[in-house]
């Protein structure tokens, strides 16, 4: 992955970290997990979020994520995933970490 590339998928995203940070929603880990053609997936994990129905919990990040984000950078974005205890982690450094800290064991 091109560090430049990452380094501006991350500035684009800022304005989404920082709404959803100061808000009621906090998330406490966010990681973009490259895939391919240049595209990531957002992968997220937060206490309240293991409280709600996933969907709902999407349907929340979601409006925080298209209030906050311009058509270009959300077409990056192939995919906002709830981290599930049953899964696993996907980042796979902490360069791609843009809130909270890689799990001690990624996959």
């Amino acid at each position: 992955m091109d560090r430049q590339y990452l380094n501006q998928m991350k500035e684009q995203l800022r304005d989404f970290v920082d709404e959803v940070s100061n808000s009621k929603h906090k998330l406490d880990y966010i990681c973009l997990v490259p895939i391919l053609n240049n595209d990531f997936v957002l992968q997220i994990d937060a206490k309240w979020i293991n409280n709600k129905n996933r969907f709902d919990a999407l349907k929340i990040i979601n409006k925080y994520f298209f209030k906050t984000t311009v058509p270009e950078t959300r077409l990056k974005i192939f995919a906002i995933n709830t981290y599930k205890k049953s899964g696993q982690w996907q980042c796979p450094s902490e360069d791609f970490v843009l809130v909270g800290e890689m799990p001690l064991v990624a996959y």
